[in-house]
């Protein structure tokens, strides 16, 4: 909940919004690539690793191209945003890069 409220408050700051339930699935989807380096761990620890990281890269990448389709370029009052957009984006995408590193790598 907490990570669902930094991108709520991340959206707001560049004058866009989506609905809850949105972006509580987008924050959801790193449980997969968790469960794959859940699996991985079966290998070994340097299997496991790059296993996470290569899932937590494609996660960071799909939550980047996924919020930058879903998120305008200009918010609908014409107002320029106070954050650039694509910098809010890449720190969305970042944040979901380290906690699904953070929790499959280490955890």
């Amino acid at each position: 909940m907490v990570e669902v409220g930094i991108v709520v408050v991340a959206l707001n700051f560049i004058n866009s919004s989506l609905p809850f339930l949105d972006i509580f699935s987008y924050t959801g989807y790193k449980y997969v690539g968790l469960c794959v380096c859940t699996f991985a761990r079966m290998f070994g620890k340097v299997f496991s690793i790059l296993t996470c990281l290569y899932t937590s890269a494609m996660l960071a990448h799909f939550i980047l191209k996924s919020m930058a389709s879903l998120v305008p370029p200009v918010d609908t009052s014409g107002r320029p945003p106070v954050i650039e957009r694509h910098w809010v984006l890449l720190g969305i995408a970042g944040t979901q890069f380290l906690v699904a590193m953070f929790l499959g790598a280490w955890y």
